[in-house]
């Protein structure tokens, strides 16, 4: 009887150290898994600053093009009314010139 005693005492002490063994692996995971979910967290948002500031230097490329090129179609508008209005001056200031004239009569 006393060496089955024995027995189920080796068996109960082995049965713990197996769990603590087990616990202490189970542990050890746990703290693996939060040191990568911060490194993949750390990769992740490095990743998304970067396509910010890709982002960013893209549109402010496009918005100094669009600027450039809204500045050349604003001159050559200028222009062209600035022609129409010296191509009609002449013609605009006869007009008024007679309606006065028709006027004052």
């Amino acid at each position: 009887m006393e060496t089955r005693i024995m027995a189920i005492i080796e068996a109960d002490l082995l049965a713990q150290e197996n769990l603590k063994q087990a616990e202490l692996k189970v542990n050890e995971a746990i703290t693996n898994i939060t040191k990568e979910k911060a490194l993949v967290q750390n990769e992740v948002w490095d990743r998304a600053k970067k396509f910010v500031e890709d982002e960013k230097v893209k549109l402010n490329q496009q918005l100094v093009k669009t600027q450039s090129e809204s500045e050349s179609q604003y001159t050559d508008a200028q222009k062209v009314l600035e022609t129409k209005f010296n191509q009609q001056k002449e013609s605009w200031r006869k007009a008024l010139l007679e309606r006065c004239i028709q006027h004052g009569e």
